[in-house]
């Protein structure tokens, strides 16, 4: 539920939310912390000790009440200006403050101020929010050697932080290296295996940049949604790739070649390592080459010209798309 309400963002800054379970396994512990609850109390606990950790959290609720308003009421410049004034009057709103200030700002994409604030929490205390928020901070502003050493110190206090395994993972995606980033999201995964967000980050990273067996994707699959509709997802996604490499060819014969390229491109979608797709798809953007080449002898005065040249132009956009994806 927690999941679903975070999703639609349904619930209002003011909302106190905690989770309360006899679960104590590490998955389920990690994946109910992941959606951020106010608290999560793992039975048993006695009355006084949940009257005391509610007393608590109302007393911060009571604190930042204004700027939960101004936040409920979409007014991002009012919060900040209200995050400065409220620790004047009250110390204890300071770093609360601090934190909602960097978060606007950093939702606003003003990356360098964004890491200003963050950076001035650290030097006082290196709290992992903040090294978290320096990092998001970097990755805007692309200085992706500064986002991996914070990553991995954030790892090294707290080895269970998935969201710090997602931005080292998007990292090493940036560096080029997609081996290295495959296997931070399997131990995310294995920290907090009930994402399906970071499963299907998982497949769509191996099926477009890894070679591995089609089995290793197969068992991720079946981990996720069960082996038997992962029999059918696998035996879908064949079939697919069939009938749009049947629907390419056909295309293809009758010298429609940029529907038959979009079917090519589509099955080989569905089916990776099929050399024979590839070999269609690179036959077909050849044949587009060539189309190009006699549009570009028409002569101005012609009264084809100038849709010829709407089609040069698209095919040519085509041609640069395709191309980089085939290599």
């Amino acid at each position: 539920m927690l999941e679903e309400l975070n999703h639609r963002n349904l619930l209002k800054a003011d909302t106190i939310l905690v989770l309360i379970t006899g679960e104590t396994a590490m998955d389920l512990v990690m994946g109910g912390l992941e959606y951020r609850p106010d608290d999560y109390l793992a039975k048993p606990f006695t009355r006084n000790s949940l009257k005391a950790q509610l007393d608590k959290l109302m007393k911060q609720n009571q604190l930042l009440q204004p700027i939960y308003a101004s936040i409920n009421e979409n007014k991002p410049n009012q919060v900040l200006s209200l995050c400065d004034v409220l620790p004047l009057k009250n110390k204890r709103a300071a770093m609360p403050c601090i934190k909602i200030k960097g978060d606007i700002i950093l939702k606003s994409g003003k990356y360098a101020k964004a890491a200003n604030i963050y950076n001035s929490v650290i030097e006082q205390k290196k709290l992992n929010w903040a090294l978290m928020g320096l990092a998001k901070s970097y990755a805007g502003l692309d200085m992706l050697p500064k986002v991996k050493d914070l990553s991995e110190r954030i790892i090294c206090k707290n080895k269970y932080a998935p969201a710090a395994y997602d931005l080292l993972w998007e990292t090493y995606c940036n560096l080029g290296d997609y081996e290295q980033a495959f296997n931070l999201l399997k131990t995310a995964i294995e920290i907090s295996p009930n994402s399906l967000i970071r499963q299907m980050q998982l497949g769509y990273l191996a099926l477009r940049y890894l070679d591995i067996e089609n089995n290793e994707i197969k068992n991720i699959i079946e981990q996720t949604i069960g082996i038997e509709q992962s029999e059918l997802f696998t035996q879908e996604n064949a079939k697919k790739s069939q009938n749009y490499n049947k629907l390419g060819m056909l295309k293809f014969k009758k010298k429609d070649y940029v529907t038959a390229n979009n079917a090519f491109r589509t099955a080989l979608l569905n089916a990776p390592s099929n050399a024979n797709i590839a070999l269609n798809l690179l036959q077909c953007l050849y044949n587009l080459a060539l189309c190009v080449q006699s549009l570009e002898n028409l002569e101005p005065s012609d009264h084809r010209y100038t849709h010829s040249q709407n089609l040069f132009n698209h095919i040519q956009a085509q041609l640069a798309t395709q191309t980089g994806k085939v290599q």
